[in-house]
C-alpha cells in the first residue's frame, strides 16, 4: 500500500508538468530560419492534433510565400512530440526545452535545428489540400494502363512549372528535390514502366513520379509537393554563344 500510495504521488506530481509541454505546443507556430536567404521553416500544430510543417519565403516586406512540405498526426508524449505524415507515414521528431524544440529527427535540412515559438496558430492560417493514398495509388495504376508505351527518361534538372521547385533525376539512379536550393528530398530511385519509385533515406519512405511526353515528369506525390499534381519539365542546356573579337563573354545570375 505505501508503495501504491508514493506511485500515485509521483504522477500527481508529474502531471503539471505533462500538461505544460503540451499546452506550450498546441495551438502554436514554431518557426527557425534556414541557412537559404530568406526563408524559413514553420511547424504549425493545431489543437485537433493535426501538424502542417511548411517552408516560407520572405518576398517583400508584407508579401510571403509558403509551400506545405509535411502534414498529418502529432503526439506529445512526455517532453517529446512526434508527427507522422499522412501521405508518407515517415516521421519527426523534436525534443521539448521550454519554448524551444529541438530537432531529433526530420528532414535533412533540419538537422540541427532549433524551433522557436512564433505565437498562437489555427487551422484558417493555412490551407492544406485533402489528399488520399488510395486515390493516389488508384491513379498510379490507371496511368499504367492508359501509357504502355515506354517514355523516354531525360536525366538531368526539371524545373517546376508554377513553382521555384527543381528537381534532378540523374542517370546513376539518384534525385534531389529542392525549393530554392533548400533539398527537402534526396536519394535513390528505381524505374517500373512509366512509373519511378524514389527512396528518401534520411526520411526513409517512398514516393512517386509518372514519366510523360515530351521530358516531363509528373509528381504523385513527391514528398513536399502541397498539390499532388506538380508537372516538372526538363530544363533545355541553352548553346553557349561564343563571344565576338574584341568582346567579352557575360552571364547573368538570377
Amino acid at each position: 500500500m505505501k508503495y501504491f500510495t508514493k506511485v500515485v504521488v509521483l504522477f500527481v506530481l508529474l502531471m503539471p508538468l505533462i500538461g505544460h509541454a503540451q499546452q506550450s505546443i498546441i495551438g502554436n507556430l514554431f518557426t527557425a530560419d534556414l541557412e537559404q536567404k530568406d526563408l524559413s521553416f514553420n511547424v504549425h500544430f493545431f489543437e485537433n492534433g493535426e501538424y502542417c510543417a511548411e517552408i516560407s519565403s520572405q518576398e517583400t516586406d508584407d508579401i510571403v510565400y509558403t509551400m506545405a512540405v509535411s502534414f498529418g498526426q502529432f503526439l506529445v508524449n512526455d517532453e517529446l512530440i512526434v508527427m507522422t505524415d499522412a501521405l508518407h507515414d515517415f516521421q519527426m521528431q523534436f525534443l521539448i526545452v521550454g519554448d524551444t524544440l529541438f530537432v531529433k529527427k526530420g528532414f535533412g535540412f533540419m538537422k540541427e535545428k532549433k524551433l522557436h515559438c512564433w505565437g498562437r496558430t489555427s487551422m484558417d492560417d493555412v490551407h492544406i489540400k485533402d489528399f488520399n493514398k488510395d486515390s493516389l495509388r488508384q491513379e498510379r495504376e490507371l496511368y499504367e494502363v492508359q501509357h504502355k508505351e515506354l517514355y523516354e527518361l531525360a536525366f538531368g534538372k526539371y524545373k517546376g512549372m508554377y513553382w521555384d521547385c527543381d528537381l534532378s533525376i540523374n542517370e546513376n539512379h539518384t534525385y534531389v528535390y529542392e525549393f530554392r536550393e533548400c533539398q527537402i528530398s534526396k536519394g535513390t530511385w528505381e524505374r517500373k514502366g512509366n512509373i519511378l519509385n524514389l527512396h528518401d533515406p534520411i526520411l526513409d519512405c517512398h514516393s512517386y513520379l509518372l514519366v510523360g511526353e515530351k521530358d516531363s515528369v509528373i509528381s504523385k506525390v513527391l514528398v513536399g509537393d502541397d498539390t499532388g499534381g506538380r508537372v516538372f519539365k526538363k530544363v533545355q542546356t541553352p548553346t553557349t554563344a561564343q563571344p565576338k573579337s574584341g568582346g567579352f563573354g557575360c552571364s547573368r545570375r538570377r
